[in-house]
């Protein structure tokens, strides 16, 4: 049954893949592409259970305290975390929607999770030298799952293009079912001089698909890598397993309890992914059209030259000249005014130093290198974000003065600085 359930969710998966790969293929030209991988760990929720039972004493459910000291049947003793957590390694791809911010994602998945239950028995009873005074189980799992992702920005005042929300969702498969790293007994004698306890598995699933939607916060870093802040709720298709518990003491019995373990648990989770940007793929040769504006791009590019005031076939216009009194300046750029997604490349001279760059809040500094005379820098919009044109704010210092202006620039012309540098 195991086999059978990893070959039908390899199947799944494979499926997946290949819509996924389809719609990507389909998509139009410079949509954003990345390679993704990275962790996540998860902990502090609940995982809910089914207290049943004839007798007035049968377990009442009591809160996890996070660490404890577990004893086996055999009376071995250890140190545990006796919390629900989630650790785990993704790896996949994303890409940017047609506005070019907001993000899609599909992701494989591989976790180690445990749903812990904590349970105060009856009465208290010794049992190899110790009184337990409460019964801590715990579903100990290997998951792996496909999950594909939704981040999005907020309309209104606390758009940004570094913070988003986001929605995941995976359908995944649970295997190596244990409680604290030992194989589930199908019955154990928890009794020492006929007091105690005596448990018995009723019901026990060793696998079992499993659905996990998860909605959080996520953060851009400045590095490119993210950061998500968020709550998911992993529900298995069947319940892990049902057990009877019978008390004892002195040989008569005092009632029983059973127990149900869903399975389900929701908790905090906190993930960190690596994210590597893919160079985009020129277009489609089999298009005639394509094919004859890529040919004119290129035999255009080959006969303008910088100086002709053209860049990569698009005319630009200088909207400010300054004088600076080193060779050495620092430029930074970020957006002043409400973030809209506007996405640039920045050239010093003909030559790019900053390509496919998203401006936001942040800051980010360059360190250039002028050549005496003059020298342009030239701002060419990829697009026109949500509020047109693309502008960005520009500073030039130069160790002694800084200017702060702002470059305009559409996807017909370009905005350019012109900086004299004399010696």
């Amino acid at each position: 049954m195991a086999g059978s359930g990893h070959i039908r969710f390899t199947l799944v998966f494979l499926v997946f893949a290949i819509l996924c790969a389809g719609m990507l293929r389909s998509q139009p030209l410079r949509r954003d592409l990345f390679l993704t991988g990275g962790i996540n760990i998860g902990s502090i929720g609940w995982s809910p259970s089914k207290l049943s039972g004839k007798d007035a004493g049968h377990f009442s459910r009591i809160i996890n305290f996070g660490i404890g000291n577990i004893r086996n049947n055999e009376g071995r003793k250890r140190l545990r975390i006796i919390a629900n957590t989630s650790v785990g390694l993704h790896a996949g791809f994303m890409w940017k929607d047609r506005s070019r911010v907001n993000l899609n994602g599909l992701q494989l998945e591989f976790q180690s999770n445990k749903a812990a239950y904590a349970f105060k028995p009856p009465f208290r009873y010794p049992y190899k030298g110790d009184t337990l005074t409460a019964w801590v189980d715990a579903d100990n799992y290997l998951k792996y799952s496909l999950s594909v992702m939704r981040s999005w920005n907020l309309p209104g005042a606390y758009r940004n293009d570094y913070s988003f929300w986001y929605t995941r969702l995976s359908f995944g498969y649970t295997f190596s079912h244990t409680s604290f790293g030992e194989r589930y007994q199908q019955s154990e004698d928890w009794t020492e001089n006929g007091t105690g306890m005596r448990q018995t598995a009723i019901a026990l699933s060793e696998n079992s698909y499993m659905i996990s939607p998860e909605i959080g916060y996520r953060y851009l870093l400045e590095n490119g890598h993210i950061i998500d802040f968020g709550i998911v709720y992993h529900q298995p298709f069947r319940n892990t397993r049902v057990v009877e518990y019978e008390f004892f003491r002195q040989g008569v019995s005092q009632g029983k309890s059973r127990i149900t373990f869903f399975g389900s648990t929701i908790m905090l989770n906190l993930s960190y992914t690596f994210v590597h940007k893919l160079k985009r793929r020129p277009s489609d040769s089999s298009d005639v059209k394509d094919r004859y504006l890529a040919m004119a791009d290129s035999i255009e590019r080959s006969t303008n030259t910088f100086s002709q005031r053209k860049l990569n076939g698009r005319r630009y216009r200088i909207q400010e000249t300054l004088m600076v009194s080193s060779s050495s300046v620092t430029l930074t750029v970020w957006d002043k005014n409400r973030v809209d997604g506007d996405e640039i490349s920045l050239y010093l001279n003909g030559e790019p130093f900053l390509e496919e760059y998203t401006v936001s809040k942040f800051r980010k500094s360059i360190a250039l290198t002028l050549k005496p005379g003059s020298n342009t820098i030239v701002m060419q919009a990829l697009n026109l974000g949500r509020v047109p044109p693309n502008t960005a704010a520009i500073s030039i210092d130069d160790g002694i003065k800084k200017k702060i202006l702002t470059l305009v620039s559409d996807l017909k012309q370009s905005g350019a600085l012109e900086i004299i540098y004399e010696p």
